[in-house]
């Protein structure tokens, strides 16, 4: 006897995106067999898809048994995940998943998956270009020439050689280790946090330290952890009291690393 899921229209339902299109994506779903995909962007086009507002459109169009959800921005809280009636997995575009109540996941018997090489030359690139800039003093340089302030070396000081600086990277998964690489040719004195990375020894030229030698000693501090309960502020009052005057920090992970009261 067969199995029944050989005959089984499988629903797979796309939240939200800001590519041009998901072909891609539907060539390779209708492999599968019978297929029905429902694209919220028909509905929700150019948003980062309010939660509620896909939730009811689901309702509206009776797509909440579907099989499988694909989601970029919008927030999968527990109201949603509780009325998913077959809800196998929720495949998330991007490596962050703090977007999905994980816990009303796996309590519903839902895997969520992500994309763990999503963008990490990009990301890379970008944080690289922020510790450049920083340093360089890109930002206020193109400030005073597009005001037309009256040159005055004492505006952008210091600037301080490159070879001279610690940089402290908050985590040591793909990305970071990615500008580290990128980095390593500024001859910088690189230093990273990470209880939980193992392969050290791959990485004799960086220096792991405990988080509290990382906030003391850095010059940039440069955050790349994902966002979950542990690090939920981990830039906080405390922290920040510890590290060095004039750091620059540079954020390329989630907002909520920060507690921006206490960074203002």
């Amino acid at each position: 006897m067969k199995n029944n899921d050989t005959y089984k229209k499988y629903k797979i339902v796309f939240t939200d995106y800001y590519f041009e299109d998901i072909n891609k994506e539907i060539k390779i779903l209708n492999k599968l067999g019978n297929v029905e995909i429902i694209d919220c962007n028909d509905f929700v086009f150019g948003e980062i898809g309010n939660e509620e507002k896909i939730l009811n459109y689901l309702k509206r169009i009776k797509a909440l048994d579907a099989d499988a959800l694909i989601v970029n921005h919008v927030i999968i809280g527990k109201k949603f995940i509780s009325q998913l009636k077959n809800c196998r997995i929720i495949a998330r575009y991007g490596v962050g998943v703090d977007n999905i109540d994980s816990k009303a996941a796996s309590e519903a018997g839902i895997v969520i998956s992500n994309v763990p090489d999503y963008c990490v030359k990009e990301v890379s690139d970008n944080a690289v270009a922020f510790i450049l800039g920083c340093q360089r003093k890109i930002v206020q340089l193109n400030h005073i020439v597009k005001n037309n302030i009256p040159w005055n070396y004492e505006k952008i000081k210091p600037i301080r050689r490159l070879s001279k600086l610690t940089i402290g990277l908050l985590s040591f998964g793909n990305i970071a280790r990615r500008v580290a690489e990128k980095l390593h040719g500024f001859n910088l004195n690189i230093i990273t946090y990470d209880p939980y990375f193992i392969n050290k020894e791959k990485y004799n030229w960086v220096k792991f330290v405990t988080l509290d030698e990382l906030l003391n000693n850095s010059d940039v501090i440069s955050i790349h952890t994902p966002l979950n309960k542990e690090t939920y502020h981990l830039i906080n009052k405390d922290t920040i009291k510890k590290m060095k005057e004039g750091v620059f920090i540079v954020n390329t992970a989630r907002g909520g690393l920060i507690d921006e009261i206490a960074l203002f």
